[in-house]
């Protein structure tokens, strides 16, 4: 879908620069303070901001489908309520069936793992502070979560200990949603996967208190077409290609949270959930 098809809105992007010191150390991030280790940096990154004007697909949101662009939005009526999302027990019972069971019924998957759920409450201080000891926040820089190698990883190790043998379909999807709407602080911003190029990425270490994982992250192509969705509300889901083993199809969807300049009547901050999941389809699924 050409962009001119949709409504393009004032919004920066935040792409990580190409920096000689890459040639020799690997890029990182560290996602807690370090004020009090001496001579330590949060990050050897550095990044640059780009008008890129995402188009609004509210209303077209039909032409975007997963296997061609990477994301599409999905209705998903889930039957938690805002304050369920305090109780994590619950979401891990409850709100993980529901989605498992989404899944499973939309893509015809024959198993389901999820083995993350991150929720995002922005405060007040970001994007200005985004370490600090608080919630998660947004996620400015434009990403697709962990390297290829550890997503497969992560796929063969979870069709292992679920004792499946045969061949089929691998897939990492993200299923993204707000906890209130309608949202218009720091939306989610989703990338066509037919604009990008896999020059444009390049791997960066990821390191938090408690364990170390490997990310992707993207530098700036102007052929790059990114989406968003307008005042999207609890019930409109992002569900967004992480991995596929399907090599004609789309591999991944670079996301990041933007600046809404246009938004009028801003009275919540962000809040939303995003499980990610390993899919399993038998066969060829297709």
């Amino acid at each position: 879908m050409s962009v001119h098809t949709a409504t393009q809105h004032p919004g920066s992007l935040c792409y990580m620069v190409r920096d000689e010191i890459h040639k020799t150390e690997k890029p990182y991030f560290v996602y807690f303070p370090v004020d009090e280790f001496p001579g330590a940096k949060q990050t050897n990154v550095k990044f640059d901001y780009h008008d890129v004007g995402p188009s609004d697909i509210r209303g077209k949101t039909e032409d975007f489908k997963l296997d061609e662009c990477g994301f599409e939005v999905v209705e998903f009526h889930s039957r938690f309520k805002y304050k369920d999302f305090n109780e994590f027990s619950k979401i891990e019972n409850d709100y993980y069936k529901e989605v498992s069971d989404f899944l499973q019924d939309r893509m015809g998957a024959a198993f389901v793992q999820i083995f993350d759920c991150v929720i995002r409450r922005r405060n007040d201080q970001f994007p200005e502070k985004q370490f600090q000891n608080s919630d998660v926040q947004p996620v400015r820089a434009v990403h697709i979560d962990s390297s290829r190698e550890r997503k497969m990883r992560r796929c063969k190790r979870a069709l292992e200990d679920a004792g499946i043998r045969g061949g089929g379909r691998l897939q990492i999807l993200n299923v993204w949603k707000p906890l209130r709407g309608p949202v218009r602080d720091w939306p989610l911003a989703v990338c066509d996967y037919r604009s990008c190029d896999d020059s444009d990425l390049t791997l960066v270490d990821q390191v938090y208190p408690n364990h170390y994982d490997e990310g992707t992250s993207l530098y700036f192509n102007s052929k790059h077409q990114w989406y968003f969705l307008s005042d999207q509300q609890p019930h409109e889901a992002f569900l967004m290609k992480m991995m596929d083993s399907d090599c004609q199809a789309a591999d991944y969807c670079a996301h990041a949270a933007f600046p809404w300049k246009e938004a009028v009547k801003v009275e919540d901050m962000r809040e939303s959930i995003e499980v990610r999941c390993v899919v399993f389809i038998k066969g060829d699924g297709k």
